[in-house]
């Protein structure tokens, strides 16, 4: 009790001894955890092996720190060797899972030697017993439980690859990504030329998966009466949806690719050309093919008017309006507007002007009040 030795109070020694003996109890406990996971059956017998273990258990309770059932039966199983590794793999597979004392009890029986039969004593032969349901004439790999259980697991094999292997959707629709490096398609019949890809290079998609390339080419029929072209796209048969990559179309066609709520517009930045624009359907953006472009016949350079007629037009408002109309791509005008707001048109002086304005008055006076301006 050297830990006690010159303490004055009770309470100080009750607390040095709790302190002392708490963390000698987690060592122990984590000494003890360590010895489970650790343990192997070896050339141990299943029952010898058994109670070994459960003494570790047992001591773990013993100081306040008992192991779940569910890893007992794990880490029994798991020790077990390969010569159990059928008989674990059944265990873990039943729902629900067995407690761990019939775990212990499965394994003795499994490991007990079967009384040979009348019939086998005669030939002098050793009896078959199955190690999953301890009868005679068929091996475990013949065991209708093994067999179902094989058939299961087959089951869920080929519904885990049909989902990943789903084929490609018949949509026609072009979805823009921000995140795609490249063009993208399923359609060797959509591109205009399918040239056979002879690289090594592959995609990889979101989920990790990797799709091979089959072809490569341009599709420049993407929207009609449209001047947009889609250089590079790859052919990938695995693909699911076909993609437009969003840096590739900005750097290849020198446009510019506007986002809204309801959709986007895909513009020329020189010309001002809408070459193509897109809806917003289920949370996705998708380019519509079918449009004929009306908002690039509009900024096309026939149609373009003086900023003095869209004036007019749009009801007569200021011109720093209509400078605003035109940085954002809505309307084009042929002159410029240097000049134009100091010339205001007839309707405007004559609706807009509150007053008439004074004549132009050169008079100086030398001192207050020297002359006086009125207002009737």
């Amino acid at each position: 009790m050297s830990e006690v030795l010159g303490l004055k109070h009770a309470h100080e020694a009750w607390t040095t001894l709790e302190a002392s003996f708490s963390n000698r109890s987690k060592t122990r406990e984590l000494q003890l955890k360590d010895e489970l996971q650790l343990m192997q059956r070896g050339s141990k017998s299943v029952a010898e092996f058994s109670r070994l273990f459960k003494g570790l258990c047992d001591q773990l309770a013993a100081i306040g720190r008992p192991i779940d059932d569910l890893d007992k039966v794990h880490w029994f199983l798991r020790a077990l060797g390969p010569d159990y590794k059928i008989f674990s793999t059944t265990m873990l597979s039943q729902s629900p899972l067995p407690s761990f004392a019939d775990i212990i009890l499965k394994g003795i029986n499994r490991g007990k030697p079967k009384p040979p039969s009348a019939s086998v004593t005669k030939s002098n032969l050793s009896p078959v017993y199955c190690q999953l349901c301890d009868k005679e004439v068929h091996l475990a790999k013949c065991c209708w439980t093994f067999l179902n259980l094989k058939k299961k697991q087959s089951a869920n094999l080929v519904e885990a690859f049909t989902a990943s292997s789903t084929p490609a959707s018949t949509n026609s629709a072009w979805y823009p990504d921000s995140g795609a490096t490249s063009h993208t398609t399923n359609d060797p019949e959509g591109v205009d030329i399918p040239t056979v890809y002879s690289g090594n290079e592959r995609v990889m998609v979101a989920n990790g998966q990797s799709l091979s390339i089959s072809h490569t080419d341009s599709v420049s029929t993407l929207v009609p009466n449209s001047p947009l072209l889609l250089s590079n796209v790859l052919v990938v048969p695995g693909i699911i949806k076909k993609l437009i990559s969003i840096s590739q179309l900005t750097e290849d066609t020198n446009c510019w690719v506007i986002f809204f709520y309801y959709g986007f517009t895909i513009q020329d930045r020189v010309t001002k050309v809408m070459l193509g624009v897109g809806r917003c359907e289920n949370g996705l953006y998708v380019l519509q093919q079918h449009h004929h472009a009306l908002a690039s016949i509009v900024s096309s350079n026939k149609l373009r008017v003086s900023a003095h007629l869209l004036h007019a037009r749009l009801g007569h408002p200021s011109f720093c309006t209509i400078d605003s109309l035109t940085k954002s791509c809505f309307i084009s005008y042929s002159d410029k507007l240097i000049g134009l707001d100091s010339s205001l048109c007839v309707g405007c002086n004559l609706g807009k002007t509150h007053r008439l304005p004074f004549s132009l008055n050169n008079t100086h006076c030398d001192l207050p009040f020297d002359r006086l301006h009125y207002d009737l």
